[in-house]
């Protein structure tokens, strides 16, 4: 990850998994207040449908291959002699990803014997290898470094702790928004170290300028507020597709469906709005049970 594009790539791998899994989240909500009793919300660490392709944890593994293969073989030097440790880091923090990845796949296709919550746990797991892994990457590094890659880990231990939240309460709209909020955040961050430390264009930023530092800091909440607009703006064209073909959200829908408490429905399950807009059919299932 020592290139602008080593963080360019795991920040948009971050970035549309979250903003995807933001879309899913907005879209079971919205369709647990038009039909309360028939789709009452329940989110999902991996949104697949049983007998469907599970595309989402392919992905997850093909991709942690592919930056494992690429980290292998860009850590050896002329004699292959591995001696880029940092190398080692990322293939480490991969590997644990490539096994939450494994865990989905094993979830969707023997999902009866599969304990409940292993996909969530082994998604918490691997943050949470990733943000000690980067916690003691930071020794001996230039001051605005070291606070990149702090305010970073802060991100991965909020992804943790959502998605313990949302692993507890699966019937929470803001647990399940929380998680998917700082994965987007992680992978926008990811993006603006890469274009700090190794600046595509312009100078290089003096690592021990106390104004600068206090600059990096105003980014990273600037990135915060970006990721919010972006998100109420998502959550704003969703909503407004969703009334114009169904109408105004019932006035009798229950407050615990509001609060996230499930209201189950005759047959039990779980299932997703399709909202049938060009929009929003590549994001829709017609039954994601569980």
């Amino acid at each position: 990850m020592g290139t602008f594009l080593g963080h360019l790539v795991p920040g948009i791998f971050f970035t549309i998994f979250g903003f995807y899994h933001v879309i899913r989240v907005l879209q079971c909500y919205f369709s647990s207040l038009y039909f309360p009793q028939q789709h009452p919300f329940r989110s999902q660490v991996c949104w697949s449908s049983p007998g469907r392709v599970p595309i989402e944890a392919y992905v997850k593994v093909i991709v942690v291959v592919v930056g494992i293969i690429g980290e292998v073989f860009t850590a050896f030097d002329a004699d292959w002699n591995f001696v880029k440790i940092g190398n080692g880091q990322h293939i480490t923090m991969f590997a644990f990803f490539g096994l939450h990845g494994v865990v989905d796949l094993l979830n969707a296709y023997q999902g009866q014997i599969v304990p409940i919550g292993l996909d969530y746990l082994s998604g918490v797991l691997a943050f949470g290898i990733e943000g000690v892994l980067f916690a003691w990457h930071l020794h001996g590094r230039p001051a605005i470094d070291v606070q990149v890659h702090t305010h970073l880990v802060y991100l991965i231990i909020m992804c943790a702790v959502g998605g313990i939240w949302e692993m507890n309460c699966r019937h929470d709209v803001k647990a399940a928004l929380t998680r998917s909020t700082f994965m987007v955040l992680q992978g926008l961050w990811f993006v603006v170290v890469g274009q700090i430390l190794y600046p595509i264009s312009g100078n290089q930023w003096n690592s021990e300028s106390h104004e600068q530092m206090m600059i990096v800091s105003m980014i990273f909440c600037w990135t915060v507020g970006l990721a919010v607009v972006l998100e109420l703006l998502m959550a704003m064209l969703m909503l407004k597709i969703a009334k114009r073909r169904y109408g105004q959200i019932p006035a009798h829908v229950s407050s615990s469906t509001q609060q996230g408490v499930p209201m189950q429905n005759t047959n039990g399950g779980y299932h997703q709005l399709n909202l049938n807009d060009p929009v929003l059919k590549m994001f829709s299932d017609d039954d994601d049970e569980l």
